[in-house]
């Protein structure tokens, strides 16, 4: 089972590792997307370390087996709307499902925060995993 683990617990840079390695395997295979995903990478790290108030509103990492398994964050800006975006779970913990446990704190966190409804952001490298079988739609409420 998963659980909550606050971002300002682990050094900066912890965010963009887990981006790094959970996309690495599509990197590998469609180059031409790698540079500009390590930019945003490093964006959304900075922007949670360098805005500690927001970690506890929009992200959090996700603990399994005394160990970080992935992480999920959301933009709150369109409340009673949230735009989840980055997300993931790295290779070692993929399979066992438990980005759909992610998926249901996430959404449990966002109710629970007075949201009303929440959208997941497709970027191209989303859409490959998607494509691919990686992602399977799923009622994350049930």
């Amino acid at each position: 089972m998963l659980i909550v683990k606050s971002i300002l617990e682990y050094p900066k840079g912890t965010i963009e590792m887990l981006l790094v390695e959970a996309y690495e395997p599509l990197h590998k295979e469609y180059l031409q997307y790698r540079d500009d995903n390590y930019r945003y990478f490093r964006e959304c790290d900075a922007f949670f370390y360098d805005n500690p108030e927001a970690e506890d509103n929009c992200s959090f990492l996700s603990g399994y087996n005394e160990n970080i398994a992935g992480m999920c964050s959301w933009n709150p800006v369109k409340y009673p709307v949230a735009e989840i975006g980055h997300n993931c779970i790295i290779a070692v913990y993929k399979g066992i499902g438990l980005g759909i446990d992610q998926m249901r704190i996430a959404v449990n966190i966002q109710k629970d925060k007075g949201f009303k409804s929440a959208l997941v952001s497709i970027g191209i490298m989303d859409f490959l995993f998607l494509h691919r079988g990686c992602i399977k739609g799923r009622d994350l409420l049930k």
